[in-house]
């Protein structure tokens, strides 16, 4: 690997680390790739912790998904990250997690409802919400190549959310964003449910 793509890999474990820690993982879930300087993808392997990783865990596979370097076999999602690389060059980094409230909305199904702050638009533009997938499946959502076209962040239904970005860090501070219009769009819509309920209590003028 070239000088860069040590870089990368540093950058890599640091931001799995930063999901981990900030609690949009837990256990063995969710996976992130990132494309290398020769095209190739970096990927995290199956069945480890994403807040254990170290530079020996992670597979570099081509665009076809064939192994290039690696003991373990790469994230059970490698064929949905390879579907984003070839459909959009201009996209260099995927996470996937489960941050408790977007994964609350991706069970929920309540379309449109994350969208209460500006961040939405500024940050995360477009969120497209995508029909649930069996984890492993061999098959990338149908829809998924139109809905690439408009938007870089997803709700994937019943299997959390997906950011994409032209760097990890884009498509972490996506992931960061996401999550918190989200907590905010549920714990308003909590709280304005609470006071139809209850005359006692009202909002702030």
């Amino acid at each position: 690997m070239s000088p860069k793509d040590n870089r990368e890999i540093k950058r890599f474990l640091e931001i799995a680390d930063r999901l981990y820690k900030a609690g949009y993982l837990r256990g063995k879930e969710g996976n992130l790739s990132c494309r290398l300087e020769s095209g190739n993808v970096l990927i995290s392997p199956t069945s480890v912790c994403k807040g254990e990783l170290s530079a020996e865990h992670l597979v570099e596979v081509d665009l076809n998904g064939q192994k290039i370097t690696g003991e373990l076999p790469p994230s059970s999602d490698v064929r949905l990250h390879l579907f984003i690389y070839n459909s959009r060059p201009d996209i260099s980094a995927c996470l996937h997690a489960h941050p408790v409230y977007a994964t609350t909305f991706s069970v929920l199904g309540v379309k449109e409802a994350i969208t209460v702050l500006p961040e939405t638009d500024i940050v995360l533009g477009s969120i497209a919400y995508l029909d649930y997938t069996p984890p492993e499946t061999k098959e990338v959502p149908k829809e998924l190549r139109e809905l690439l076209k408009t938007s870089d962040v997803f709700i994937l239904k019943r299997h959390g959310a997906l950011t994409i970005g032209a760097s990890l860090e884009e498509a972490f501070y996506r992931m960061e964003t996401l999550e918190r219009c989200a907590q905010v769009a549920f714990l308003s819509n909590l709280y304005s449910k609470t006071c139809s309920s209850d005359r006692s209590i009202h909002p702030p003028d």
